[in-house]
């Protein structure tokens, strides 16, 4: 998580499971991605690792890769990039059967003749987590750390504490930088944004910032180094409402300060850059101990030793090591044996060739505490006749993407099974395990958090809400169009209790008899007129056009009632006394409701108690398919884990969504329901995609719209069973490969 000299001891080794007595510390060599890394291994000359020996290397955190981010049109720069889920990087220790590459060793004997150099120049980053905001459309940094909103008042003053350490006698100057992000703008007036900085401690004024829009402003300003305080030093900003903007809100993104610091080791480490531009002798005080290595980064997989430095005990009983340097600027770390960092986790990982399945048509992708049920699962659907495959996500992690956590690991993995199995190539994949965006932890009072057993593929895909999950673009495969060429679900269940009641419910729908109810298909419409659009309208259409004769239509609009409350009580009625085959729900939406009177919300649920009568649930609305909250549950996913009744699955959309593109999801869906192409969930969901495909407008509905359940779900055969249907087909092989108004309730958990 950190850069820095890293130590590994015997008894970190023994911990994740190795036989340390019966190795021979010489073969040890390291990796990462694939790529040698040089270590120093202490004691083993001997050719054993004893209890005092220990592994040396410079380790690096996760960086983002560089680049930029496409959202429609426009490109947003690379700020978090991969390290949105981890800024663990992962590297591999290895016994081979050749010794392994080791540091190399260089002379630093200071020369005394050379300059001294005492001091380097630092720089120190402030920033926290605590606001996830992913409407600012600046860059892809859905992280900020500080809100400002003055509410009625003209202006509001903010303090920031700057800590800084070592603060060296310097005639250059500090450089500051501070970057903030407006939310709030006046479009027919400029500017809209006025925000004054001052250091405090000298009240010297570093600027007055003046701008428009909701758009990032950088202050960058310089002060005199003799204006740093050792400890604290305060940073105010005022927020002054004069301008277009009356009633702000601005986030504080981050701060930086580069500054002249004394060459001192901080917990027994130090990393820095020898600038100076000849020769020069450096001293580096603050150790806790003479055992310090001094080491040249210049190339950080392959780092230099440097040997025969000066070392000496000052009176203040820190020790002070000196080492001589060629002319820079180069890197440098410097560790004594206790402050260099320890891994923040090692494990062992046993070799995995999952070339040797051979192929599979039905794959689960699953969390280590979750395996036992999808192996249930996928039993369920080999006793069918498919090639079944369970995988653990770690170990795609570890195959598909080094070791890093990251959901693209899934992506590589199909990528690979298409590639490298005999065909036919996997039909299904199903993602078992709940999640969240919160990855790193951040701010969890306020936020909360809770264990992640499957990771959301966060993908900026979403116009209006940006980034948000997409499990189907881990399954787009072939060509460059949008489809998935796999057909996913998701089971964003818990524990092993919650996907055994999944499971049961998708048996029992399965094997349920004939009856009425599975021709049934029930309509809940918000009110009308919308800004978003005729909800009703819309609805008799798609009746008139896809439904054949011999269904039971019942039409719940919203219009025909007292009032939502009225609504509810028929519509629970209907899933629990009478059934339907398919619940649609038509109308604005929320994570946590539909519509915005609350027809149906999170406290209802539980009623619903429909036993085996179980309906696929369509949502033609916004949000509800957000299942990745870290302090809410959300309707699709509460609608498949609800038990003793609820929904064998649902089809629902992870952002927002324009009503027009929703009706072309609609009637390809119903479309194919009624003409002999459907025989599975996963064939209704393509459909459904083909239809808006052809459409060719709000294509990012391709993305967000997500299978919530099992996509290998049958049909049952009474759903066509009409006289003016077509035979229900036989489930088919999957997914076919290919070579209006917005219409939402506000993310209101969001700021």
């Amino acid at each position: 998580e950190q850069d820095g000299i890293h130590r590994i001891d015997r008894a970190a080794l023994i911990a994740a499971g190795m036989a340390v007595d019966d190795i021979d510390p010489r073969r040890l060599s390291l990796s990462r991605a694939g790529r040698p890394v040089d270590i120093r291994v202490t004691g083993e000359a001997d050719g054993r690792f004893d209890p005092e020996d220990a592994i040396y290397f410079y380790g690096e955190r996760l960086r983002p890769e560089p680049g930029e981010t496409p959202f429609f049109g426009r490109s947003l720069p690379t700020v978090l990039g991969q390290t949105r889920y981890t800024d663990e990087q992962a590297y591999w220790l290895a016994l081979e059967a050749a010794p392994g590459p080791r540091l190399a060793e260089r002379s630093a004997a200071p020369d005394p003749t050379s300059p001294l150099v005492a001091q380097h120049r630092a720089t120190r980053r402030f920033e926290d987590h605590r606001w996830y905001y992913t409407t600012h459309f600046t860059n892809d940094d859905t992280w900020l750390w500080y809100r400002i909103q003055p509410g009625p008042v003209a202006a509001v003053t903010e303090t920031f504490a700057l800590a800084i350490d070592a603060p060296a006698p310097s005639e250059a100057p500090a450089d500051l930088r501070v970057e903030l992000l407006a939310a709030s703008q006046a479009p027919d007036a400029a500017p809209d944004h006025h925000v004054r900085f001052v250091w405090g401690p000298s009240g010297r004024l570093l600027g007055e910032a003046l701008w428009d829009g909701p758009t990032r402003y950088r202050l960058q300003a310089q002060l005199p180094q003799a204006e740093l305080v050792e400890g604290d030093n305060p940073l105010w900003l005022t927020v002054l409402q004069d301008q277009a903007v009356r009633s702000e809100d601005l986030f504080l993104d981050w701060i930086e300060i580069d500054y002249d610091r004394r060459l001192e080791a901080v917990a027994g480490r130090i990393d820095f850059e020898a600038a100076a531009a000849a020769a020069s002798r450096y001293r580096i005080g603050g150790f806790d101990a003479a055992d310090a290595q001094v080491w040249d980064l210049s190339d950080a997989m392959h780092p230099v030793a440097l040997v025969a430095p000066r070392v000496e005990r000052m009176p203040d009983g820190d020790w002070q090591v000196e080492v001589q340097l060629p002319a820079g600027p180069r890197q440098v770390a410097a560790s004594t044996a206790s402050g260099a960092l320890r891994p923040s986790s090692i494990r062992r990982v046993e070799p995995s060739d999952l070339d040797a399945v051979g192929g599979a048509d039905y794959v689960v992708v699953s969390p280590r505490a979750l395996l036992a049920g999808s192996q249930r699962l996928a039993d369920y659907r080999a006793s069918q006749g498919l090639r079944t495959l369970v995988v653990d996500i770690d170990t795609l992690y570890n195959a598909f993407n080094d070791g890093v956590y990251h959901p693209r690991a899934i992506r590589r993995f199909l990528a690979h099974a298409f590639a490298r199995w005999a065909p036919p190539a996997p039909r299904y994949l199903v993602l078992v395990g709940d999640g969240h965006w919160n990855l790193h932890g951040y701010n969890p009072t306020r936020i909360g958090t809770a264990p992640i057993g499957m990771p959301p593929n966060l993908a900026w895909v979403d116009p209006f809400q940006g980034e948000v999950d997409s499990s189907n673009q881990l399954a787009t495969l072939i060509g460059d169009d949008p489809l998935p060429d796999i057909a996913v679900g998701r089971i964003p269940v818990r524990d092993a209790a919650e996907l055994d009641g999944v499971i049961d419910k998708i048996e029992a729908y399965e094997q349920a008899p004939p009856a009425d109810w599975m021709r049934r298909h029930v309509f809940a419409v918000d009110n009308t007129p919308d800004p978003a659009g005729d909800f009703v309208a819309l609805t008799e259409r798609l009746i008139a056009d896809r439904l054949p004769a011999g269904l039971e239509i019942r039409r719940r609009y919203l219009d025909d009632y007292a009032d939502a409350a009225a609504l509810k009580t028929v519509l629970l009625d209907d899933v629990n006394q009478d059934g339907a085959l398919m619940l649609n729900y038509v109308g604005h939406g929320a994570r946590e409701r539909w519509t915005h009177e609350g027809l149906l919300g999170l406290a209802d649920l539980p009623r619903l108690q429909n036993g085996t009568r179980l309906p696929i649930v369509l949502s033609w609305t916004c949000l509800d398919g957000t299942w990745d909250f870290p302090n809410g549950e959300g309707m699709a996913e509460s609608l498949l884990r609800q038990a003793g009744g609820g929904a064998v699955a649902t089809f629902s959309p992870t952002g927002l969504a324009l009503t027009s593109g929703q009706e072309a999801l609609q009637r390809g869906l119903y479309g194919a329901l009624f003409s002999g192409t459907a025989g599975t969930l996963a064939d209704l969901a393509q459909a459904a995609r083909l239809g808006l495909y052809a459409s060719g407008s709000s294509l990012d509905l391709i993305d967000t719209y997500t299978v919530f359940g099992d996509p290998a779900l049958r049909l049952p055969a009474a759903a066509t069973d009409l006289p003016s249907a077509t035979p229900r087909p036989e489930p088919s092989p999957g997914p076919s490969p290919l070579p209006g108004r917005r219409l939402h309730l506000p993310r209101l958990s969001r700021p």
